[in-house]
């Protein structure tokens, strides 16, 4: 097409629809249009919503594209000639938004049953149509096998595994249709989900690599692991019981023992369903586990002032010395006033020196003299126990 100086607006070069800055490419004047414009096929006519005549860079009216309105329909009253933005129905008509969704009700893709493999460095299917989406593999590589022999590899292929709480990737797949079973690469896995595998003799678990969850199961079948996601709905789920309403009692040891109003704060947002509405039954485990000592039988034992009966007892060695160089202690308890005088000690041979001093003490405080002593008959008091014996000491 040549340009014609005597006639304005006509346009001459080529049009690029993806040159979003200049239409127009050619010998002749450039046209420029405003935002909003539209290409319409018919005559190869330029369009706007809000204008309704294109202008060229002369600033004149171009007499080529007078008439193009017949071609359009409005999407309001779908009449023609005219748009959406100058119908006269525009200001009392209500426009509701729509759109068209389409969706699949159920999954497109049969699920794979996968067979992890701690020796395989890659994850391999023999089934292409079960993939989310592959790509043809251009490269001659081939995939070697126990036996030394190489399959062809004839895609890459993209995966997933479903859970009800999360999606597991599994990428670059090789489509190897020559293999016999699915494998899945442990340690490709691992690294792609940040997830690590137990394995036991019957079974094995998937766990979240931070809290230690169990995310999925599965099950030996013929001396192999195998993982689906039939596996990943059939974990175990806490609080479950066949029976929907029990006892206060019952549910009080399921959920490891809590106090009466932890359980009926439960029972009243609807947590769990108890048949009982009294909380406070006598449970025989919770004083033993909640106690933080054993209790001490009575043993009928009674002192009428200080220094009657002494307990005295060595412990040690500890692992680590003291600031000050101490490894071991002696405590002194006084069993009518439940004083108690602590020692720290370098050895234990300086239990005698110590109660030498304690003796000196106490006495002395007291205006007393010590009774009887109570030991543990340890090592450390078989010298002490001659020196007992001499000043007429009791040793129980």
């Amino acid at each position: 097409m040549q340009h014609q100086s005597g006639r304005r607006g006509h346009f001459h070069g080529s049009w690029r629809p993806n040159n979003r800055s200049n239409f127009y490419r050619g010998n002749g004047p450039a046209h420029n249009y405003t935002s909003g414009q539209h290409y319409s096929p018919q005559g190869n006519r330029f369009f706007s919503g809000t204008s309704s005549r294109p202008t060229s860079s002369f600033g004149q009216q171009g007499n080529r594209f007078s008439g193009y309105t017949r071609n359009i329909k409005c999407q309001l009253c779908y009449e023609y000639e005219h748009t959406t933005q100058q119908c006269s129905q525009l200001a009392t008509h209500h426009m509701q938004a729509n759109a068209n969704l389409a969706f699949n009700t159920a999954s497109s893709t049969t699920p794979v049953t996968w067979f992890p493999n701690t020796g395989a460095n890659h994850h391999v299917t023999p089934d292409l149509v079960s993939m989310t989406s592959s790509e043809p593999y251009l490269r001659n590589d081939h995939l070697h096998v126990g036996g030394g022999k190489g399959l062809v590899i004839s895609n890459i292929a993209h995966s997933k595994i479903r859970s009800p709480n999360r999606m597991y990737t599994l990428s670059n797949i090789l489509h190897v249709p020559t293999i016999k079973k699915p494998l899945l690469s442990v340690q490709k896995f691992c690294l792609e989900n940040n997830i690590f595998f137990e394995f036991h003799s019957s079974l094995f678990y998937v766990k979240d690599i931070m809290i230690k969850e169990v995310l999925l199961s599965g099950q030996s079948r013929d001396g192999l692991y195998v993982l689906s996601e039939l596996s990943a709905t059939s974990l175990p789920q806490a609080f479950s019981s066949t029976c929907l309403s029990t006892s206060a009692d019952v549910w009080h040891c399921r959920l490891g023992h809590p106090s009466p109003r932890i359980l009926h704060l439960l029972v009243k947002n609807k947590k769990v369903s108890c048949m009982s509405t009294q909380f406070n039954f006598p449970c025989p485990a919770c004083p033993l586990g909640k106690s933080s000592r054993l209790t001490l039988k009575t043993t009928g034992h009674q002192t009428r002032a200080p220094l009657d009966l002494i307990f005295s007892d060595v412990w040690g060695p500890s692992p680590m010395l003291s600031s000050d160089g101490f490894r071991y202690f002696v405590i002194f308890v006084d069993a009518h006033t439940k004083f108690i005088w602590f020692y720290p000690l370098t050895a234990k041979s300086d239990v005698f020196v110590i109660f030498h001093q304690f003796q000196a003490l106490v006495e002395r405080q007291f205006s007393l003299k010590i009774k009887s002593v109570q030991t543990d008959w340890g090592g450390e008091y078989q010298k002490l126990n001659t020196y007992l014996k001499r000043l007429v000491f009791i040793i129980v």
